[in-house]
This record gives C-alpha cells, structure tokens and sequence, in this order.
C-alpha cells in the first residue's frame, strides 16, 4: 500500500512537470474546460477520452500522459457530478463560464469558476469558496 502510495506521488510529480511556472502556481497545474455545450461531468469525461487516444495513438507520449490519466480517472469516479452541477456557477454547461481544473501537486484537485474555489470532495453546495489573493 505504501509502495502504491511512493508510485501515485511520483506521477503526479511527472504530471506537473509541464505545468505552468507562474510564481503563484509553481507547483499547479490548470486546465481550461469549455462548457458552452456540455456540463462539467461532460467536459471532464472528452478531455479524458482526448488524451487516451493519444496514449494509444503515439506511444512517445504513454509516459507523460499516465499521471494525468490517472488523475482524471480518479476524478471521474469520485466527484460527485450531481451536486457539482446543481450549484448554479454554470457547471451544468450551456452558459459561457470560464473553468478551470486545477492540479495542484501536493493536495487535492478541485475546480475555479469566475474566481471561486469549489472543492467537489464538499460534496454540498456550500463547498464554493472564494478565492484567496496571494
């Protein structure tokens, strides 16, 4: 179990090798989600379909692509999408909303909409959180 733990942490070290470097988010990696057309389950669940075909299609990129798999994968099975999209901060799609799926390396993955923090492991709808300037 331990030892599982040492491999998931080390993915997602990988996973954010490529983040952006701002000082701010030095070690957090953001992902714009487009929900014009979809809901938020929606959107995560192409964006993990996207990168699986490339993990198939070009076998270069299997190694930097798993950690991210692994954690859309998780996200995918434990979020809970209902309570997500009856919050009313346009995660039920259909209104144009800036989001972003941030990955911060050492915690858990949660969400930003219009300068809110919604942390989905709240899975109540007074998990928004506005967010704190650094």
């Amino acid at each position: 179990m331990e030892n599982d733990l040492h491999v998931k942490k080390n993915m997602r070290q990988r996973l954010l090798a490529d983040t952006d470097n701002t000082p701010q988010h030095a070690s957090v990696r953001r992902i714009t989600l487009d929900l014009r057309r979809h809901c938020i389950q929606t959107a995560l669940k192409r964006l993990f379909e996207y990168h699986m075909n490339h993990y198939f299609s070009d076998s270069n990129t299997r190694e930097d692509l798993e950690p991210l798999l692994d954690v859309l994968g998780d996200i995918l099975s434990s979020w809970d999408f209902a309570a997500l999209r009856s919050l009313g901060q346009g995660l039920e799609g259909g209104r144009p909303v800036v989001v972003h799926l941030v990955l911060p390396e050492d915690a858990a993955p949660f969400l930003e909409v219009s300068g809110n923090r919604i942390d989905p492991f709240h899975r109540n709808p007074t998990g928004v959180v506005p967010l704190q300037k650094s």
